[in-house]
């Protein structure tokens, strides 16, 4: 069971015109003005930042043109999850239409590993490239990016990782770098390659069609990479998905054929839990260039080909995933780590190593860290997720000294390390964690945050409706979460085929009905008498279909029994 911590109540000016328990979240999350409230809740928001205030890009323009008009080898190279792959894309069929001589690229992960490497450098220097750009990747490739001006080749990162204390000496495009003015800091990398776009195509006097194309893969991309769905992210997204509904990229159509989702409204939701998994997949445990190749294919058949494929990547990735994840778990209850949990990992496919890592940290509520056999001896590559909270680029910066590189940002982290350090690398971060745990004890706990109470009689299709404005949800704008205490169950019902699921029919002291559904937790509560009973519950609004008609449906995350105490807040 979780301890509830209610959000702090935010006292301010109630506005006409938005409900009050949409104001009141909105406050919870920094959107304090009527003006910011009403382009949060806009369907059409205008919150973007102008393009030219990011360090460099005039610069990157002004390389970019000379390098078309000289008739230069291009190369945009990429890293190999969907931010990466997106962005690829979405640079590539820009250039394509200012010059023919485009060419991409994607490292393999378990053959190169992340990010710019000198293999690949090698090779691009052989095929005559001239002007190499990277996407989502490069800011602590700085011994790379000097070797291939040593070959003569000019090189232009953009990126958005945190970058470290020495920056490639080259032109350079991350809002995080030192003395960058732009305002928002938190665009993916897809998201740093639009603005890149956007410049150019102000400066060259492009038609806007030529951008907003790659607004589909823009939205993907900032989904499924996890970064902030606020500010500027949120415009982008609110009109990607547009764009993504219209069907007009025939690859991004066949796969939603594929996976039966063509006749559907795609949100924010399946872009994070169906369609990002699957363009992931192929990088994870086979190529990435299928999935790049998909989002950019005409062709009928090739597109029905390249999406099976990846749903069958997919299928490998959540088989890997299971294995992975009973091997780690082994080692969990073996007290392999305290505080902060290090996994040496076997057998764990390295391309589904962070996903195991992001379940443990969600089950077992602590930073979780698993590194692989690399493919050089001795050498061992990890990656980690963190609780919330705890900044993990911060945390293993603290011991820099031990590993041969790392990166990330405050939720995930990549690196690698000898294998003879790792023990020492352990020991160390337990320590740091351990500090850690004592200051901030709550981050170590398993909370659940919960936005606001409500009564049984509160819970109507309106409120429901207008909860649903809040959209898309994602990082930090997660779907808001309520509590309804005091609740009498009148009927208990387990669904699915092994009674997993479990249905709720309850009303309050005013005979107010509430229907509560748990998936996953029928094992859970079977044992609980929880017919006849009072309970408290706490979960997410939804409208559920039921036949022709829609009802509310409270989705719940948590059961209690009925407490009268004074409630915590964060």
């Amino acid at each position: 069971m979780k301890k509830w911590v209610y959000q702090p109540r935010m006292e301010g000016e109630v506005f006409p015109g938005i409900r009050k328990e949409v104001q009141e979240i909105l406050r919870s999350r920094k959107v304090e003005t009527k003006p910011a409230m009403e382009e949060f809740l806009s369907e059409h928001p205008v919150l973007t930042y102008d393009p030219f205030l990011l360090k460099g890009v005039r610069e990157a323009i002004q390389t970019i043109k000379w390098h078309i008009e000289n008739r230069s080898r291009i190369c945009v190279y990429g890293d190999y999850d969907v931010d990466g792959i997106t962005a690829v894309c979405l640079l590539t069929e820009f250039l394509e239409n200012l010059t023919p001589n485009v060419i991409s690229y994607i490292p393999s992960r378990t053959e190169e590993g992340y990010g710019v490497n000198k293999g690949a450098i090698q090779r691009l220097h052989r095929e005559k490239t001239d002007l190499i750009i990277t996407v989502d990747c490069g800011i602590s490739s700085w011994e790379e990016v000097a070797y291939a001006k040593s070959l003569g080749m000019e090189v232009i990162v953009t990126d958005h990782h945190t970058p470290g204390e020495k920056l490639a000496e080259c032109i350079v495009i991350n809002p995080k770098q030192p003395g960058c003015r732009y305002p928002f800091k938190e665009l993916c990398g897809c998201g740093v390659a639009y603005k890149l776009i956007q410049a150019f195509q102000k400066t060259a006097g492009l038609p806007k069609s030529t951008i907003a194309r790659g607004l589909d893969l823009v939205a993907i991309a900032t989904v499924a990479d996890i970064v902030p769905l606020v500010d500027e992210n949120r415009t982008i997204v609110k009109h990607g998905l547009r764009r993504v509904n219209s069907r007009k990229r025939p690859g991004l159509r066949g796969l939603l054929r594929e996976i039966s989702l063509e006749d559907k409204m795609v949100s924010a939701e399946q872009i994070a839990f169906i369609i990002g998994p699957l363009i992931n997949a192929g990088g994870r445990v086979d190529s990435a260039q299928e999935a790049m190749e998909l989002l950019r294919a005409s062709d009928a058949h090739k597109i029905r080909e390249l999406s099976e494929k990846l749903v069958y990547n997919n299928n490998m990735r959540k088989a890997l995933q299971a294995r992975g994840y009973q091997e780690a778990k082994a080692q969990i209850e073996e007290g392999v780590s305290k505080g902060i949990l290090v996994i040496r990992g076997r057998d764990i496919h390295e391309g589904i190593a962070g996903i195991v890592a992001g379940k443990l940290k969600e089950e077992y509520c602590r930073p979780v860290l698993i590194v692989t056999q690399g493919k050089e001896p001795g050498l061992l590559k990890g990656t980690g997720r963190s609780v919330r909270g705890l900044d993990l680029y911060r945390l293993l910066k603290t011991q820099e000294g031990l590993l041969e590189n790392f990166g990330g940002h405050k939720a995930a982290c990549g690196f690698s390390i000898r294998e003879e350090k790792l023990e020492a690398f352990r020991k160390a971060l337990e320590e740091e964690t351990e500090k850690i745990r004592k200051e901030h004890p709550q981050w170590f706990e398993e909370t659940l945050l919960i936005d606001q109470s409500l009564r049984a009689e509160d819970i109507t299709e309106e409120l429901v409706k207008e909860i649903n404005a809040l959209e898309p949800f994602g990082y930090q704008n997660e779907k808001p979460v309520f509590s309804c205490e005091n609740l009498y169950v009148v009927q208990v019902q387990f669904m699915g085929k092994e009674k997993e699921h479990v249905r709720l029919y309850t009303r309050d002291h005013k005979g107010h009905a509430v229907e509560c559904v748990m998936f996953g937790a029928g094992k859970q509560f079977r044992e609980w008498e929880l017919q006849g009973n009072i309970i408290d519950v706490a979960g997410v609004l939804n409208m559920n279909r039921r036949g022709r008609s829609y009802h509310v449906q409270f989705v719940l995350e948590d059961i209690r029994k009925h407490q009268e105490k004074e409630r915590e807040r964060s």
